[in-house]
């Protein structure tokens, strides 16, 4: 099996660097599932509506709980919990601590994310500047607007590494097949 080298060191560098901005920015006890000692603002109401997910039996939709809201229920996504996450956890949930929290790893995550295809979206207009690429993506991660986010703990809104994502499936005119310049 081939491995593509520049993804392979993109996505290296990435975790290097979002894990060491997520600590610099956060703190390294962020990152610990059972510690909510860290939450401020917002982060407790998504604490709530995850604990109430987390505990409630499965209801179509499936964030849907009819512990909160009582007696009409609410889905619990209007809390601003990352939906997919939340369900990915909630499976996991007999296997979990009593007290577990997944927004450090989410926020974590994100850095990584951010950074990866940070380089990525670089790489299509550098494809072979690496320097170019190094400090580019790097400034996809400390962009004010996904740095705010995640010291205001909006993490659903700090998810703008999708946007990079499919930016990167673009390609200037002239690389496109059976386009000419």
């Amino acid at each position: 099996m081939i491995v593509n080298a520049p993804r392979a060191v993109d996505l290296i560098v990435a975790i290097l660097c979002g894990t060491l901005f997520a600590i610099h920015l956060l703190g390294s006890h962020v990152l610990n599932p059972s510690d909510t000692s860290w939450f401020k603002g917002d982060v407790h109401t998504y604490f709530v509506g995850w604990q109430f997910l987390r505990v409630d039996a499965w209801h179509w939709p499936l964030t849907w709980t009819p512990n909160l809201a009582y007696p009409t229920g609410i889905v619990t996504a209007n809390f601003d919990i990352n939906p997919l996450i939340a369900l990915l956890f909630k499976v996991a949930s007999p296997f979990l601590p009593p007290t577990f929290q997944y927004f450090g790893i989410e926020s974590w995550a994100v850095c990584v994310l951010q950074t990866y295809f940070g380089f990525r979206f670089i790489r299509v207009f550098q494809p072979d500047n690496h320097g170019v690429v190094l400090f580019g993506g790097l400034m996809f991660l400390i962009a004010p607007p996904f740095v705010f986010r995640l010291w205001a703990g909006t993490f659903s809104l700090a998810n703008q590494w999708l946007i990079l994502a499919v930016l990167t499936q673009f390609r200037p005119i002239g690389d496109r097949r059976g386009i000419k310049k």
